[in-house]
């Protein structure tokens, strides 16, 4: 356990096993300690062992999914989220309009975070946030994927409504949505503020987006998971003021 522990410190493999009933430190605590050093919480780690109890395995399989889902948590930083609540507070006293766009899983999350802002938070402030949800109107998706492409179905959206100093977040684990990246394009230059919550793989949207937050993660559900976190933290700031 220490031993190998002091043994990635040293030599920043670029990727680690190990097994979960070892003698005097177990994995979950290897782990732990590795997840919470700068030097070693990139490191993608690979939990080995073996039981003939079955319940113990999926037990064992739950506990690693949950660490690594933590360690996702983990990796948010306060300070970019903090921008990012800056941003929308400017966003609602200047009434501009906020589009947030995805696709599968963080479509679903994009959908939930325009649901707690336009309600939640609205109800809160009482003035409200003008804030749409750019994958949610399926016959004006289906119209622009038929008779364009499916990579201009938020670019297209964006012409008609996105004007100077609105803000568009989108939310991609891989960073490289085609739809997304060309819709960011599209937002910087027409002069829309862009914020991107991207996985581990960074992807195109990290290079182009002004405001990125990158989970250290690219798993899709854990991703996922963090970046709907991260939704819900810039909600709750006006929620729970």
């Amino acid at each position: 356990g220490r031993d190998g522990i002091d043994l990635a410190k040293k030599h920043l493999p670029i990727a680690i096993t190990t097994d979960i009933m070892m003698p005097e430190m177990d994995g979950w605590s290897v782990i732990g300690a590795l997840k919470n050093d700068p030097a070693t919480a990139s490191i993608p780690i690979v939990v080995v062992t073996i039981t003939d109890n079955r319940e113990m395995g999926i037990a064992l399989g739950v506990s690693d999914y949950l660490a690594k889902q933590k360690a996702a948590l983990d990796s948010i930083p306060a300070d970019a989220v903090a921008r990012l609540i800056e941003r929308l507070r400017v966003a609602h006293r200047e009434d501009r309009q906020v589009f947030v766009f995805g696709n599968g899983g963080s479509a679903a999350n994009a959908s939930h975070f325009a649901t707690d802002l336009g309600k939640g938070a609205s109800d809160k402030l009482g003035k409200r946030f003008r804030v749409l949800s750019l994958n949610d109107n399926v016959s004006w998706l289906t119209a622009l994927g038929n008779d364009y492409s499916y990579a201009d179905v938020f670019a297209h959206q964006l012409q008609n409504y996105g004007r100077p100093g609105d803000l568009a977040l989108t939310l991609s684990v891989s960073g490289n949505s085609p739809n997304c990246v060309k819709a960011i394009e599209w937002a910087n230059a027409h002069g829309l503020h862009t914020i991107a919550l991207v996985g581990a793989k960074r992807g195109r949207l990290a290079e182009i987006a002004r405001d990125v937050i990158v989970i250290a993660d690219a798993h899709y559900g854990r991703a996922e998971d963090a970046q709907m976190t991260i939704c819900h933290l810039l909600c709750y700031a006006f929620m729970e003021r």
